[in-house]
Order: C-alpha cells, then sequence, then structure tokens
C-alpha cells in the first residue's frame, strides 16, 4: 500500500513539475516560479512526514493558484499513508478559507468530494456535493465526480440519482457542446456517447447490485458491454468487468465471474480483480491448490496473437513481425527526436 501511495505522490509530483515548466516564462508569474523552485527540492524529502509538511509550507505560503488542488492531492495520499486524514480535512478547508478565485474553490471542492467518498462519511460528502454544485453549469463529468464519490462511500442511492440526472448529457451532441474547442471525427465523437451511456451502465447496475437487484445490474451490464470498447487484451477500460465478476461471484456463478475476472487481473494488474479472482476460484475449488496452475491456463486462454505489421527499417527495407514466426522476440518502438 505504502508503494503504491509512494508512486502517485511521485506522478502527481512530476505532473505538477511539467505542468508549471510548460507555462511560458514571462505568463508563469512569480508564485509559479517560486513553486517551482520548491518543488526541485520535494524529491529529495525522505518520507511521508517530511512531505507533508513541505506541502504545508507551499499551500501557507501561496494558498491559491492554479496548482492548489494539484498540491493539496500530494497532501492527502501522504496524510493518507499516516493515517491522518482528519488532518488532511483540516488543511483543505483552511486553505479554502483563503481563496477567491472561483475556479480554484470548485477545484478544491472537487478535492474534498473524492475524499469524503473515499472515507466513507455520507454527511459530510452531502455537504460537500451541494457546496462543489453550486450553481454550476450541469455537466457530465460534475455528475461522474459524484457517482465515483458516492460509490466509494457505499452510498447507492445518490448513484442512481446522479446517474439519472447525468443521462441527458450521454451522448455526442453533449460532449461536444462541453468541449467545442476539440478536434474529432463523427465516428469518434459517437463514441464518446457510447462511452458516457456505457459508464452511467456500469456504475447504476453495482448501485443496482449492492441494494439486492442483481438480475436488474446484470441487464445494465450486458448494456454497458455493448457501448464500450474493449482494450486489445479484452478487458474493459473502466469498472465494468469488475463490477461485473464481483456481482456474477454474489450470484454463485463463479465460472463466468472468473471469465470476468482473468484478463483484468492478468493483463491490466488489477489489484481488485486479482484478489476478487482467487476468492472466487477457492469458492469454487475448495481450497487454493492448483491456483498457480490455473493462472497459466487462464493466460493461454485469455491470449491474443499480435497482429501482423510492416515497418520500414532506416536502410527503407520493410520488415514484418511476421517473418519472426516461432522465434522469441523483443519489441521495442523507439522515436528519435
Amino acid at each position: 500500500m505504502k508503494r503504491k501511495i509512494s508512486a502517485t505522490v511521485a506522478v502527481l509530483a512530476v505532473l505538477l513539475v511539467a505542468v508549471i515548466a510548460a507555462v511560458p516564462a514571462r505568463a508563469q508569474g512569480e508564485t509559479e516560479a517560486k513553486i517551482d523552485s520548491l518543488l526541485a527540492s520535494y524529491d529529495d524529502l525522505q518520507d511521508a512526514q517530511a512531505k507533508l509538511d513541505f506541502v504545508r509550507r507551499v499551500l501557507a505560503a501561496f494558498p491559491e493558484s492554479r496548482y492548489t488542488a494539484p498540491l493539496l492531492d500530494m497532501a492527502k495520499e501522504h496524510c493518507a499513508e499516516l493515517e491522518r486524514m482528519d488532518e488532511f480535512i483540516l488543511l483543505a478547508q483552511e486553505v479554502r478559507g483563503r481563496v477567491e478565485s472561483a475556479d480554484v474553490l470548485r477545484s478544491i471542492d472537487r478535492v474534498l468530494v473524492a475524499t469524503y467518498g473515499e472515507m466513507k462519511d455520507v454527511p459530510h460528502l452531502n455537504e460537500a456535493v451541494a457546496q462543489y454544485i453550486g450553481e454550476s453549469e450541469e455537466k457530465f463529468n460534475l455528475f461522474f465526480d459524484l457517482i465515483r464519490a458516492y460509490t466509494e462511500a457505499e452510498a447507492w442511492e445518490p448513484v442512481l440519482q446522479y446517474a439519472e440526472r447525468a443521462r441527458p448529457l450521454a451522448n455526442a451532441e453533449a460532449f461536444k457542446k462541453e468541449f467545442p474547442d476539440r478536434k474529432i471525427s463523427d465516428e469518434d465523437l459517437a463514441q464518446r456517447g457510447r462511452n458516457r451511456q456505457a459508464i452511467l451502465l456500469t456504475y447504476a447496475g453495482w448501485a443496482k447490485a449492492n441494494t439486492g437487484r442483481q438480475e436488474e445490474a446484470l441487464d445494465d451490464f450486458q448494456a454497458a458491454d455493448k457501448l464500450s470498447v474493449r482494450t486489445y487484451m479484452g478487458f474493459s477500460d473502466g469498472k465494468l468487468d469488475y463490477f461485473w465478476g464481483t456481482t456474477l461471484a454474489g450470484t454463485g456463478d463463479l465460472e463466468a465471474a472468473l471469465s470476468r475476472f482473468a484478463p483484468l487481473a492478468l493483463y491490466a494488474a488489477d489489484e481488485g480483480s486479482q484478489k476478487a479472482m482467487k476468492e472466487a476460484y477457492v469458492k469454487k475449488s475448495g481450497s487454493d491448490a492448483g491456483y498457480d496452475s490455473y493462472l497459466n491456463e487462464q493466460r493461454l486462454k485469455h491470449a491474443r496473437t499480435i497482429d501482423d505489421f510492416t515497418l520500414a527499417r532506416y536502410d527503407s527495407t520493410m520488415l514484418s513481425l511476421s517473418a519472426f514466426k516461432g522465434k522469441v522476440l523483443l519489441v521495442s518502438f523507439w522515436f528519435p527526436t
């Protein structure tokens, strides 16, 4: 868990530095330049407490900037590692009280909504949601933030309510209206609309599965599957297969559940699916004996051959993947700049 938190924080720090560096120097301003300078020493800090203290100092000096929410996310990860989430809530509220920009306030409220969901603190989540919505224009991603937070909090009625409110925005026209500057083909635009529908069906189905409506949930998952696009290795890009497999396991259909978990567990390294897959196997077999052999069988069963492709070499001759059939091959794509 600590390794996962550290990796997440490292990614957040790198992204924050990258965002700052991408802003032209003359437009960056004194605040951003100072934050950039401070962040240079962040990676040298050795433990969660030191890094939390560092983020506190940055936020105390610069509470209102475009980097306020990313910094709060970093603080949240460190507080989670230290098991002091109440301290993070106080920090976020303190920073919020010093902010005037509507955009920065909304970014803080978004962090608080997610945090109360993770803490399963529904009363405070309700307050944060009302604050986050405010007089905002209704947009799909706003509702999706709320759906995910209430799902984390295991408050199923609000999940269904917000999924219903988001339904009129789950189409290509709404997507184009919300992102008018995006250059996207009509085909991709239509798929974005279908993806939104699939998301709502997935989370609504999970809410139904957790309120004793398993058959309705399975119908929703099947409908979502028809609308979404799967990765090359066969797993859904989202929670669909995990929710679907868990629901199937709950109904006793363990074989079908294992099939849903397998691609995510084997190829996406999804920890939740890996744990659920082993639990389903043990429940089906009576013990974990032979589980490693079963995993190897599933790798072969779900593996896909790579489609043949041909690329130009530096000497302008062409080389096809099929030329190496039957041989062990390491493929490395290198793009010189």
